[in-house]
């Protein structure tokens, strides 16, 4: 009985030791930050990694009251907070991760991480999901395709209507200098 509980006990203290060594340690070479930002990260080794930061959500009335925070201040940056040649230490989320993702505004997004990014400077972390480089790219593309599009539309969307505007609002100043000269020049006629 003393042999089990011996070796139980060494594989749960080896696997909490395992679980809190990185998996790697690399600095960040190239970055792509988009407008909602999310970024995209290659980190020297070549792997290719899409980053995401955790976005509080609004906390109750009561949560407010009391000061409840409800992510440590290392949780609270975003990948564009990050600058090349940090160094950053990925460790698998499952068993590292130290919020409730249900505080997120985006925990649809964190769901979908596997990894955390730990900045060896700042101790700031980020969630982040490995990609294959051409899924990486195709990824990168779609998504800087919508944010052009969205941005393009709502610039052409603006643009109409201000010149809708002016047009009306041009016509109707015509309109309203016609139709009182008109008037004037009818009351102003003898019957």
């Amino acid at each position: 009985m003393k042999k089990w509980l011996f070796t139980l006990m060494t594989i749960l203290f080896c696997s909490a030791i395992h679980a809190s060594w990185p998996e790697r340690v690399e600095s960040l070479s190239a970055k792509v930050i988009l407008q909602n930002t999310e970024g995209y990260f290659v980190l020297s080794d070549g792997s290719c990694w899409k980053a995401i930061g955790f976005s509080t959500r609004w906390r109750s009335l009561n949560e407010w009251w009391n000061a409840v925070q409800l992510v440590p201040k290392n949780y609270e940056c975003v990948p564009n907070d990050w600058y090349l040649g940090t160094l950053i230490e990925v460790y698998s989320k499952s068993g590292n991760c130290q919020v409730n993702e249900s505080d997120a505004s985006n925990q649809e997004a964190l769901a979908q991480c596997s990894h955390l990014f730990l900045n060896k400077r700042t101790e700031q972390v980020l969630f982040a999901i490995a990609l294959h480089p051409a899924d990486c790219i195709v990824r990168l593309f779609n998504e800087s395709k919508k944010e052009g599009y969205d941005e393009g539309y709502s610039r052409g969307r603006l643009s109409n209507y201000q010149n809708g505007t002016d047009i009306y609002n041009k016509g109707r100043a015509e309109g309203y200098k016609v139709g009182y000269t008109d008037g004037v020049c009818d009351a102003m006629r003898p019957n």
